[in-house]
């Protein structure tokens, strides 16, 4: 396979670029000794630096085009070789999927803040992103009746971290929203209508769902795959393309499978989901904080599947999501949990995931004549500035109520709200954390009666013509 003839290669460049950074760091600490300068500083930890590595990759890649690859992170390699791979080499760069057979990235490296991030967005007939984290192996084994990438096998390195928070290697699959999409993956049909994460681990190939509501099919046998379960399947030595045995049924996830996994670089951002799922029995209130007094989002109807996100520390409350990917927290006892199994615990709501790097809310006016900051999100609310075309602004949170968000200005200042439809911006908005503190917009005035339709004052328009 592929992966093992480039893993050698991989470990002594890998040798190399640490020996080479070694070095700089020597050659710095000699300088910086020479003109008195102390390091002072905090050292570099894991996180900031792996929160480099992705605000990078996003900066480059979040929200590409659909029908290309994407390389956020090191140089992969490419099948074809030659100018296709040559393409593929630096941060940002493009090339389309269907020129494509194979890719191998390099695992992450702290060290030299390196390794495989990409994307590949598949446009007619698949509509699906594909997000390549740390060393992972992705090949086509399509048959020529069917258009490229509608099969393909999926194989990740062994985990190698040099960070207590490095992810695992992990390929991850998301249809673009409302869509229900169909590939074979190491011989497995997946139907998606959320993110579903694959690992190999051996002879194994772990399905783990991120979110949505998904299935396999291996060989004839249909097992759903819905937000916080996983399916473990075998395979034959040295062969991904075929599965001959169902290791593990649908079941909760294992943590352990998705820690650290950094879905800040989905272009639908998901929460990391706790083992199991719950359901309502009833109607129950989602609320914005967990107290009955807690600001009502809305109510969601019996036998609605939750993805559970968390539980206050005595688990009273639970913080779950709902498939239209609104969240919020739900009286635990009104709920039926499906073997849950919570290790996340907080007393306070956590901000929604978010994209990484500098457009994760970034947008600018596109209004030749200026947008007016409205004091609340509709146009009945009176003006309290305004926004010239073409300026920047930062999208703070949006509305319950309709497509408008609450803005700041670069200090972080918050200004208002603005219509959204006024303004140009590649970041996720659903993700924004809902302000659920705004009015309602006031009630349009009634329309004008029909003459009429008040006192027959006038023949019927619609009555029998003499």
């Amino acid at each position: 396979m592929l992966l093992g003839v480039v893993r050698e290669k991989h470990m002594r460049v890998k040798r190399q670029i640490v020996l080479a950074a070694v070095l700089l760091v020597s050659v710095v600490g000699v300088a910086l000794a020479q003109v008195g300068v102390e390091a002072q500083s905090e050292p570099l930890t894991c996180e900031r630096t792996l929160n480099g590595l992705y605000a990078l990759a996003s900066d480059a890649c979040a929200a590409g085009p659909v029908g290309y690859v994407c390389n956020g992170g090191s140089a992969p390699r490419v099948r074809p070789e030659g100018e296709i791979a040559n393409s593929l080499a630096s941060v940002g760069a493009l090339v389309e999927t269907d020129l494509v057979d194979a890719v191998q990235t390099l695992p992450i490296i702290t060290e030299v803040t390196g390794g495989g991030v990409a994307w590949f967005r598949w446009g007619d007939p698949h509509y699906t992103i594909g997000l390549i984290v740390g060393e992972v192996l992705l090949l086509d084994v399509t048959t020529d009746d069917l258009p490229p990438w509608s099969s393909m096998v999926v194989q990740t390195g062994t985990d190698r971290p040099d960070c207590p928070t490095t992810p695992h290697n992990t390929f991850v699959l998301e249809p673009q929203p409302n869509l229900l999409t169909a590939l074979t993956v190491n011989g497995v049909s997946l139907e998606m209508t959320g993110a579903v994460a694959v690992r190999t681990l051996g002879q194994t190939t772990a399905f783990v769902a991120l979110s949505g509501q998904n299935s396999l099919n291996v060989r004839g046998l249909e097992l759903p795959l819905w937000t916080g379960q996983q399916v473990v399947i075998g395979y034959p030595p040295g062969n991904f393309a075929t599965p001959n045995v169902v290791i593990s049924e649908t079941a909760p996830l294992e943590p352990s499978l998705i820690e650290y996994l950094p879905t800040g670089l989905l272009d639908q951002p998901v929460w990391l989901p706790q083992p199991g799922y719950a359901q309502t029995e009833g109607r129950v209130n989602l609320r914005a904080e967990p107290a009955l007094d807690g600001a009502l989002i809305g109510q969601v109807p019996a036998g609605e599947l939750l993805t559970v996100i968390g539980a206050t520390p005595n688990r009273d409350w639970l913080h779950v999501s709902l498939s239209s990917g609104y969240s919020g927290w739900m009286f635990a006892e009104l709920l039926n949990t499906n073997r849950v199994s919570i290790n996340s615990t907080y007393a306070a709501t956590p901000s929604p995931p978010q994209r990484y790097g500098e457009l994760n809310a970034v947008a600018r006016v596109r209004a030749p004549a200026g947008l007016n900051i409205r004091e609340n999100p509709a146009v009945q609310f009176p003006a309290v500035g305004t926004l010239r075309n073409d300026d920047q602004i930062t999208m703070i949170a949006r509305s319950p109520y309709n497509a408008w968000v609450k803005v700041a200005d670069g200090s972080g200042n918050p200004l208002g709200w603005v219509a959204l439809i006024a303004l140009d911006t590649r970041a996720n908005v659903s993700a924004l954390p809902v302000d659920n503190d705004v009015p309602p917009p006031p009630a349009p005035p009634a329309p004008t009666q029909i003459p009429g339709a008040f006192g027959n004052a006038f023949p019927d328009p619609n009555g029998p013509s003499f």
